[in-house]
């Protein structure tokens, strides 16, 4: 088993376990929250979760919520890891995402 193919195994898991954790436990009112993707460091030590909040002046009352529920969601994905150790987590707004939105909506134009 290679080291990437590991990363991309616990990359996506993660990703998923953190999409089913933000919509369970974030609410936004007439918005929505994405997990888009997970990126390990080389050692799987730490774990950054990207995310998208809509509407966007929603992002950082969603990010100081996802600060205090951070020990929560180690607990969730520790009930289900099966690793040798669980990574640190740290939530983050996907800005790759916002930019490749903006791109699209001047191409649109």
């Amino acid at each position: 088993m290679s080291a990437s193919w590991r990363a991309e195994k616990l990359s996506s898991w993660i990703q998923k376990k953190a999409a089913f954790f933000l919509s369970s436990n974030i609410r936004i009112k007439n918005g929505i929250i994405a997990a888009n993707r997970v990126e390990l460091n080389k050692n799987l030590t730490k774990a950054a979760i990207l995310i998208t909040v809509y509407p966007e002046k929603e992002e950082k009352e969603t990010i100081s919520k996802l600060r205090t529920l951070k020990k929560d969601f180690t607990e969730y994905i520790k009930k289900d890891f099966r690793g040798r150790k669980l990574p640190s987590f740290e939530f983050a707004i996907d800005e790759g995402e916002k930019k490749r939105i903006k791109i699209e909506e001047l191409l649109a134009r």
